[in-house]
């Protein structure tokens, strides 16, 4: 009888141990981040548009099938752009501040519209099946429209970036494009609507600059002017692709508590 006394206790207080262990466990709230990024398309067919996030956990939010409606606002909500979600593809993973965070884009077919468009200050809004409405800052957003020139002006042969050392963030500090041959006199070249920035022409390649801003800035596509009207894109390009996002971007992060 003692020992059955015995076992019962020590069944009892193994009980009570794993009750007081299971009621101070601390749960880790779930979060999602954005990174203030310059986003910049070239409105072009059978293209797409992503935009990523960060989350430390499993949400709706990772669920193509939850979304029901998504677009693009400035903070006045006077300016909207509306984009048909086509996949959410997970990227990578990446540890901050003691969590692992998951990496996911949003993949958006090209929308149908017939001039560019620009966000200094934008916000992804997403409305869920449920009826769940979330809003979350994302950067700049670019979506440059054009047509193009129907001959090749400039041949070029590869596309590369350089960072400056100094820069922390993931940010270009020049594009590098090689090129065979050009038949036309250059006039300007941009890397989003409203995006004309410095460049240098030299025998065998465009060197094109880049300001050093505190914003991110590691793919998009280049447009190319020439003397006789005419414009060229090379196609969005991602020229840095870094695993460590998170822990490079400080006050570049925006975080937000899910429920």
């Amino acid at each position: 009888m003692k020992h059955i006394f015995i076992y019962i206790s020590l069944v009892l207080l193994a009980t009570t141990l794993v009750w007081i262990i299971k009621e101070n466990e601390t749960v880790m709230p779930l979060k999602i981040y954005t990174l203030d990024t310059y986003y910049s398309y070239a409105n072009q067919d059978n293209k797409s548009i992503e935009i990523d996030f960060y989350i430390n956990g499993t949400h709706p939010l990772t669920d193509v099938e939850s979304y029901m409606e998504t677009e693009l606002v400035n903070e006045d909500k006077n300016k909207k752009l509306s984009l048909d979600l086509n996949e959410i593809k997970m990227i990578s993973s990446e540890n901050y501040l003691g969590e692992t965070y998951q990496k996911y884009a949003l993949i958006f077919d090209m929308p149908n519209i017939n001039q560019s468009f620009y966000i200094e200050d934008a916000f992804i809004n997403i409305t869920l099946l449920n009826q769940d409405e979330y809003e979350f800052y994302i950067g700049s957003f670019s979506l440059y429209t054009l047509e193009e020139s129907d001959q090749e002006i400039f041949l070029w042969e590869s596309l590369s970036a350089i960072k400056d050392a100094h820069i922390d963030i993931n940010r270009m500090s020049q594009i590098q494009v090689t090129y065979d041959e050009i038949y036309q006199s250059i006039t300007s070249v941009e890397l989003g609507f409203g995006f004309e920035t410095s460049y240098e022409l030299t025998d065998d390649a465009l060197l094109i600059n880049i300001t050093d801003e505190q914003q991110l800035f590691y793919a998009c596509p280049i447009i190319i002017h020439y003397m006789n009207g005419e414009s060229e894109i090379i196609d969005y390009f991602m020229y840095i692709n870094d695993f460590q996002m998170m822990k490079q971007s400080g006050l570049l992060l925006h975080g937000y508590l899910l429920s």
